[in-house]
């Protein structure tokens, strides 16, 4: 099967190692492609390629083509639904899947939620969670196609946070956790910096699993939106892949077949999270357990891609 992907408004850029082999800047994305050309030829679509003809849907995406997948990913940045640049994405899209090709959209699953009134008239598969053909895409999972684990022997005793604020209900659950808890903590992101005086800034992705690598524990926070899908995000397998115990806020999802963290790591309040991390500092036994039961979350298949791949191809078909 030949398959395109496109993004739009991000060039493919090149590996640095040997400067052969296209990928987004989007580490997920990257990942899709690579699963996906182990059975299939894979095409990835960047707007320079449309440099010499403004209409969109002109170029190389108009070539024959079995599928093709348009990944979006920047809409939800937008603080305001009126914003021009929102709107304009949002018409070029449907434009997109709207020429009777045979598209699949990708995105973040708040970008659907956040946009559905306008994407719900367009005629296309969404991978993402995929309520058309009734799969859940589990696409947190894509990024951990070819990943290893950071080793660090030499971790401080403190906790990290690496994420944005929001404004919301994260940022509450920081003052709770974190701010007024009494642990020492790491904070990363665009956080005010005077509600969040100890914020060290933002850090890239690339970044984030070397410097979580560095702490001996780490905290990840839910999201009434992801709880209501019972959609774990990323930054769990981020904080396993560095070798860092991961703290769970109690309104974390944890029904779901492959989420055997221990009642231990589920934390409701910050005075509970601070026991819990002296208790660990006192017994050194009980940490390395924990951290051995943390590495079962994840699968070879996972890190393979081939996991991945059966449930793309179920909702690709």
């Amino acid at each position: 099967m030949k398959i395109k992907i496109y993004k739009p408004h991000f060039d493919v850029t090149y590996n640095n190692s040997d400067n052969s082999s296209p990928i987004f800047i989007n580490p997920e994305i990257s990942s899709l492609a690579k699963i996906l050309a182990k059975k299939h030829e894979v095409i990835l679509v960047s707007p320079s390629d449309f440099k010499n003809n403004t209409n969109p849907r002109a170029g190389m995406l108009t070539e024959k083509s079995d599928i093709n997948i348009l990944c979006e990913g920047r809409l939800y940045l937008k603080g305001d639904d009126s914003d021009e640049r929102v709107n304009r994405e949002l018409k070029e899209i449907k434009e997109m899947c709207n020429t009777g090709k045979n598209f699949r959209f990708i995105t973040d699953y708040k970008i659907f939620k956040k946009n559905g009134d306008v994407l719900k008239d367009i005629d296309f598969t969404n991978i993402t969670q995929s309520p058309n053909v009734g799969i859940y895409g589990e696409l947190e999972k894509i990024f951990l196609y070819g990943e290893n684990y950071v080793e660090n022997h030499k971790k401080t005793n403190d906790i990290i946070y690496c994420g944005n604020s929001r404004g919301n209900a994260r940022d509450e659950k920081i003052c709770e956790y974190l701010i007024n808890s009494g642990v020492d903590y790491s904070l990363f992101g665009n956080w005010d910096p005077q509600r969040f005086p100890k914020t060290k800034g933002k850090i890239p992705f690339k970044d984030c699993r070397n410097e979580i690598a560095k702490h001996k524990y780490s905290l990840v926070i839910s999201e009434k939106l992801y709880e209501d899908i019972n959609w774990f995000t990323p930054r769990l397998m981020e904080s396993i892949l560095a070798n860092s115990i991961a703290f769970i806020d109690k309104d974390y999802p944890r029904n779901l077949s492959d989420f055997p963290c221990t009642d231990f790591q589920v934390v409701s309040s910050g005075r509970e999270l601070k026991d819990k991390i002296t208790f660990l500092e006192s017994c050194p036994s009980f940490y390395s357990q924990l951290l051995k039961k943390q590495q079962e979350i994840l699968n070879s298949g996972w890190f393979d891609g081939s996991y991945q791949l059966k449930i793309l191809e179920k909702i690709l078909a």
